[in-house]
């Protein structure tokens, strides 16, 4: 099999990201700061690459043997921070042409 990576020569590929965050009303700050520190250890990455098959965040952690068998890719360098400003458009956008 040969993957075929989007976009090489330009921007590059476009990748999902999953998140952590803490509610900032929540009275457990110190706790979630503690378990997302946990969950972003490279230990902690490898598991999940290996579970989930997903390209890991954290530098040093290996993603599984099927994931790293693809090689690496040039990413979109997507301004996350700045995407969520757009939030409210987008949910208006695709209300209008109907997707869900």
């Amino acid at each position: 099999m040969t993957l075929e990576w989007a976009d090489q020569q330009g921007r590059g590929t476009h990748v999902n990201l999953s998140g952590l965050g803490v509610v900032r009303r929540s009275d457990q700050r110190e706790a979630a700061r503690k378990l997302i520190e946990f969950l972003l250890a490279p230990s902690q990455q490898e598991v999940f690459a290996q579970n989930n098959h997903e390209f890991p965040v954290v530098k040093g952690a290996r993603p599984s043997p099927e994931i790293a068998q693809f090689g690496d890719f040039k990413r979109d360098p997507i301004d996350v921070d700045g995407a969520g400003t757009h939030l409210k458009e987008a949910l208006n956008l695709m209300d209008e042409v109907g997707w869900d």
